[in-house]
């Protein structure tokens, strides 16, 4: 939907009464990769590309329509532009100037709820579509003959799947089967690549997975987004479940990589003050990406405790850095924050591109520097179950 359309009309109009409009000859960078700059547009009609110049020739990481938004994130956080934006024909462009678009939101709260909700909605679309770190861009629908790799790798699933079939402990068959595929899809180092490979292989044994309970739920979500609560809670229930015994078999196997076994794990008991964004309670990544966003949380600035569980995986590093530095200033002096996320796991591949979860993996060390760049004190981090990291910050007392 487009970021207008998402507005109140009388909001809209306001909005807009405060914008300049612009034409944008074809070819025209409208924003460069490390500029500073905090001014939003929204683009009315023709088509933008983002690019990024280090390559030869630019590589095209996305393309934005009429009805989007462009700079959003530099005017929430204004940090420097983490990409170009080039007009891939003539465009006519509305503008806003971040000091004087704050200026409006802060004299006209209505205005700002408004704006501010349309913003977060516009954001979870572009997070779904696009992220910095997981997919440069969608890869165009897979056309023609199936890689080599996908065939190969579906016809040894299938082979495995009827080996299985005979055997009385099918585990070990489905097992090897799966690592092969971690194996190929980890060792592939283009991501659209991987993507076309994945969706090949999705095609072809699409069916098998589906019979365990782990590949309906991811399969079905088709990786719109962060997946349902039920996932998490699936993980961490003591039994894997499938269609028969071989469904059943492959569930366990799936629950074995090393990223599940990190989210199946459980995590510590929280404080009984503690405020709680688990990816088991629906609706939680959202809440996650509002307020790194700017939107308040009731309840924060009395809270012991905040525990993000699972719901960071979707956020560039930029907007998890915001929601830190966010975090930091709503809760009280003392105050504990603790993450677990996904690391780094050779996994990773599978997940992306086979069932269709791409995240945002970062070491305990990456995320340990984001805690202490965001102002907490006393910062831990470690590797926990597979690929699990947890990190451990306190809101200073002068915070």
């Amino acid at each position: 939907m487009p970021f207008l359309a998402r507005m109140p009309a009388a909001a809209r109009a306001r909005l807009l009464a405060m914008g300049e409009e612009e034409d944008v000859p074809a070819g025209t960078l409208l924003m460069r990769r490390g500029e500073l700059s905090g001014d939003i547009y929204l683009l009315q009609s023709g088509r933008l590309e983002v690019i990024d110049p280090r390559c030869t020739p630019p590589l095209v990481l996305d393309v934005i329509d009429a009805g989007e938004l462009v700079g959003e994130l530099g005017f929430v956080d204004a940090a420097p532009r983490s990409a170009t934006v080039r007009a891939r024909g003539a465009c006519r462009c509305m503008l806003w100037r971040r000091d004087s678009l704050q200026r409006a939101l802060l004299a006209d709260p209505v205005l700002a709820s408004a704006f501010w909700q349309s913003l977060t909605e516009a954001a979870a679309d572009r997070v779904r579509r696009l992220s910095d770190t997981v997919r440069l861009g969608q890869s165009a629908p897979l056309q023609g003959e199936a890689p080599p790799e996908a065939r190969e790798l579906a016809q040894d699933l299938r082979a495995a799947w009827a080996r299985a079939e005979g055997e009385d402990a099918p585990g070990p068959v489905l097992q090897a089967a799966l690592a092969r595929v971690v194996r190929t899809l980890g060792s592939v180092g283009d991501a659209d690549a991987g993507e076309a490979i994945g969706e090949a292989l999705r095609s072809e044994v699409g069916d098998l997975l589906r019979r365990a309970r782990t590949g309906t739920l991811l399969l079905d979500h088709g990786g719109a987004g962060p997946p349902p609560a039920a996932v998490l809670t699936h993980l961490r229930q003591a039994e894997p479940l499938g269609d028969g015994t071989l469904g059943v078999a492959l569930d366990a196997a799936l629950r074995g990589l090393p990223t599940l076994v990190g989210l199946a794990a459980p995590i510590p008991a929280p404080d009984p003050g503690a405020v709680v964004l688990s990816l088991g309670r629906a609706g939680a990544a959202r809440e996650t990406l509002e307020l790194a966003l700017g939107d308040p949380r009731p309840g924060l600035q009395d809270a012991s405790e905040v525990v993000l569980d699972a719901v960071i995986e979707g956020l560039p590093d930029r907007l998890l850095l915001a929601l830190l530095v966010r975090l930091r200033g709503q809760l009280p002096g003392g105050a504990v924050l603790r993450l677990h996320a996904s690391g780094p796991a050779a996994d990773a591949g599978l997940l992306d591109h086979l069932l269709g979860w791409p995240m945002v993996r970062r070491p305990a060390e990456a995320l340990g520097e984001l805690f202490v760049a965001a102002g907490f004190q006393g910062v831990s981090a470690a590797v926990a179950s597979g690929a699990r990291v947890d990190l451990r910050g306190v809101v200073p007392e002068s915070a």
